[in-house]
């Protein structure tokens, strides 16, 4: 029971007893208790079933809520003047929905079950009081909420801001990065066609036209003719698995090989003795197994290698994994020089490759040809070697000439699209 006027002037300040009389808050404070609780002591627990509504009449308590998860989320301060604890009372259960702390030394004024009810019957005023309070809170939760998103939104967006500051930073490095290796790839490809063929080359009794465009930068097939002595000329032509950096390394590295393995050494007469075609393929698919693939098959070289003897009107050959065999073309009648090749370099270790022979007429033509030109593929079918072939017959017939650039556009229109899907490589033989 309170009795004295300094309490009493506080019932009357409380939220819950606002607008009513001098008369009815005396009535009241017939029915309040006094209670005192020490700072960082829990007042209401959550799930409790006790049944009290308690006013403030000093200090301060925090409401407190874990929303199913361990740590205790403050939803906020009571002050002097508030009340709490009638939420329990209009729950299913009567049990308390959260944790009220004091956070100072608290002196309240408490309410029973039986107070509470006889109070809220005898006064309605205080159950709209209780309602008026309910939504006050609602409304400052809301807004408590809508601050808290805002502000999130704000960081969100300044992480956004920072963000995409970051990534612009990188995209701009990232650009600088790849303008400089597009420009040492150009670089590299400038460094790689010199060690092609030129377009055109006339030897004494020999004429060779060569055509190469690359998918990339850097291509992987290779194609070269050297000039042996006035009746011979060594020519070959393959192509390195894979594009790139790495592959365009390995095509020069490949020609040094090739180049310095057909030289066997000199007669007495001072006459150059050349090694057999097979035993140049033999010695370089062991050095590309050593020092190359490590036995890895999946890296290999395809490669077709020839000496011309003009005076002899033979070709001496070797091959290894060529799927388009080189086209010895007569008048308008056009032959593969073989049917089937051997084992790409690079598969099978200790293998030896076999020399072949076979002759030709003056005025012939050997056309090398990398498996990019006869793959061009349209979405439907491959252009294929039967098409090739009609589409050099047709030239023929036209001019009377093979004009390699003209003939890779006419090659290249079959899929559609201007840039190859592989490299393509070309290298014509007038004998």
């Amino acid at each position: 029971m309170v009795n004295d006027k300094h309490t009493c002037d506080k019932v009357a300040q409380n939220k819950l007893f606002k607008n009513l009389s001098k008369e009815e808050i005396l009535s009241i404070c017939r029915l309040l208790k006094n209670e005192h609780f020490k700072k960082n002591e829990y007042i209401i627990k959550t799930g409790e079933k006790e049944h009290k509504v308690y006013c403030i009449i000093r200090g301060n308590a925090e409401v407190l809520s874990c929303f199913g998860s361990n740590d205790e989320i403050r939803l906020r301060i009571l002050t002097e003047g508030d009340f709490f604890g009638e939420m329990s009372f209009f729950s299913e259960d009567f049990s308390r929905t959260a944790d009220i702390k004091a956070l100072t030394d608290l002196e309240l004024l408490s309410l029973d079950s039986k107070a509470f009810n006889r109070i809220i019957k005898a006064y309605p005023i205080t159950m709209r009081n209780i309602i008026q309070t309910a939504v006050s809170r609602l409304q400052d939760s809301n807004k408590r909420l809508a601050d808290k998103a805002s502000v999130q939104h704000e960081i969100m967006n300044q992480r956004i801001k920072l963000r995409n500051e970051r990534l612009k930073a990188a995209n701009k490095t990232l650009a600088k990065k790849n303008r400089e290796i597009k420009n040492e790839l150009l670089l590299a490809g400038n460094i790689q066609k010199k060690f092609l063929p030129e377009r055109e080359i006339k030897y004494c009794n020999l004429e060779v036209n060569s055509y190469y465009i690359p998918c990339t930068e850097l291509g992987g097939d290779i194609c070269g003719v050297k000039k042996i002595d006035k009746h011979r000329t060594v020519i070959y032509g393959g192509d390195v698995s894979g594009h790139g950096a790495s592959t365009a390394l390995l095509t020069v590295y490949l020609k040094q090989v090739i180049e310095n393995s057909s030289f066997a050494g000199r007669r007495k007469d001072n006459t150059i003795i050349l090694t057999d075609p097979g035993e140049v393929l033999s010695s370089l698919n062991e050095s590309f197994i050593n020092e190359i693939n490590n036995g890895n098959p999946e890296i290999y070289f395809t490669v077709f290698y020839s000496i011309i003897d003009t005076d002899k009107l033979e070709f001496e050959y070797s091959s290894a994994g060529i799927h388009c065999p080189p086209l010895v073309i007569s008048g308008e009648k056009i032959d593969e020089l073989f049917k089937q090749s051997d084992f790409p370099v690079g598969h099978v270790k200790n293998h030896k490759y076999k020399t072949h022979r076979s002759g030709f007429k003056k005025k012939d033509k050997l056309l090398f040809i990398s498996d990019g030109v006869i793959e061009v593929y349209n979405g439907k079918e491959n252009f294929g070697m039967a098409r090739f072939k009609k589409l050099l017959k047709t030239e023929l017939t036209k001019t009377g000439v093979l004009d390699l650039e003209k003939i890779h556009k006419k090659v290249l229109s079959f899929s559609k699209t201007k840039k190859p899907q592989d490299d393509m490589c070309y290298l014509l033989i007038h004998l």
